[in-house]
């Protein structure tokens, strides 16, 4: 089984982090396979946000 790309050899190859890491990008990258809708909630917060509080997520 190719999971991420990856066959099962390279898959025992990676740890515990790394799988999170590509987990984490293939569910960012990926958001309709996982269905999630578009993040609309975070540009109807930034409307009233300069584009430096947008870049920093609000600090």
């Amino acid at each position: 089984m190719a999971m991420l790309h990856y066959t099962e050899s390279e898959a025992w190859k990676k740890t515990p982090y790394q799988i999170i890491k590509l987990f984490g990008y293939h569910k960012e990258y990926n958001p309709h396979i996982f269905g999630q809708e578009s993040s609309s909630a975070p540009a109807q917060a930034a409307e009233g946000m300069d584009d430096i509080d947008i870049a920093l997520g609000g600090l």
